[in-house]
């Protein structure tokens, strides 16, 4: 099974070289084991939905995404929603 960073990795590389497709993040599944993730750098400048991208990731305690480009995104509904161990998140550019 692939791990959920490659995952979300994968599904948003794809989404940014498919400018033309929304992305649904809402298909993918969380992984309660997941504690960290490292997504910083992601080329995320076209996205215009980031709902519930990380909803239910109860085990989530350090999640870092420096260096997103957000100007596109118009709703981030439910983003973290229920991320209920989360103590540690870095939005720095």
């Amino acid at each position: 099974m692939e791990d959920v960073e490659n995952m979300v990795y994968n599904r948003m590389q794809t989404h940014c070289e498919q400018t033309d497709v929304d992305i649904d993040t809402s298909s993918i599944e969380p992984n309660k084991s997941v504690t960290y993730l490292d997504l910083s750098n992601f080329n995320t400048g076209d996205i215009e939905d980031m709902s519930n991208m990380f909803r239910d990731y109860t085990e989530l305690v350090s999640l870092i995404v420096t260096n997103w480009r957000t100007y596109n995104v118009t709703t981030m509904a439910n983003m973290f929603h229920n991320c209920t161990s989360l103590t540690y998140l870095d939005l720095s550019t």
